[in-house]
């Protein structure tokens, strides 16, 4: 079976009550924004299986999820992301 390895990162920026996030891949991939969301996904998956509490944890990042989608300010750049 042949290995395909792929990257995806994340870089956070605080300034004040905000933070900025930039999702990026390395110039020689071009995954698509719906594959990075799955990775990401998997990531988060992978975060909310190894904590202490894994119900509590998933209703922290279900409630994060829904205060961003609310937020207009949290993706006013979004329209800079192409795949």
């Amino acid at each position: 079976m042949e290995k395909n390895i792929v990257s995806a990162t994340t870089t956070v920026e605080f300034v004040g009550n905000q933070s900025n996030i930039t999702i990026g891949q390395p110039s020689d991939q071009k995954l698509s924004v719906e594959d990075l969301g799955k990775i990401f996904a998997g990531g988060l998956s992978l975060c909310i299986r190894a904590s202490k509490n894994e119900g509590q944890y998933m209703k922290e990042i279900i409630d994060y999820l829904q205060s961003e989608f609310v937020n207009t300010e949290s993706f006013k750049d979004l329209e800079n992301f192409t795949d």
